[in-house]
């Protein structure tokens, strides 16, 4: 998964969490879209458009023909859509206890 920050912090993409958890596109989007008024924008995400997405990360990070606006999580963010899910690396997210296969 590619490292990326934003306005100084360390982000990830809701399809991110899908790739790393291996779980169906749009999984991670839907817990998200459920639980959205827990998430407070700077704290926990930002909402950026997704022209201002391609040239803060470059071209190649998503579809041209995209025009939707790309939510980026940051580490609170993330603990708060990857709490809904409850695979093994979920639990060593959420545990604090490494990413490292036991």
């Amino acid at each position: 998964m590619p490292i990326r920050e934003y306005k100084g912090q360390r982000v990830v993409t809701l399809a991110d969490i899908d790739r790393v958890h291996k779980r169906p596109e749009g999984t991670a989007k839907r817990n998200y879209w459920y639980n959205r008024k827990r998430f407070v924008e700077v704290e926990d995400m930002f909402t950026v458009e997704a022209d201002s997405f391609r040239t803060a990360f470059g071209e190649r990070s998503m579809d041209l023909r995209q025009q939707n606006n790309v939510i980026l999580l940051t580490e609170s963010g993330n603990l708060m859509v990857v709490k809904s899910l409850t695979d093994d690396l979920a639990w060593r997210v959420q545990t604090g206890s490494g990413s490292s296969d036991k």
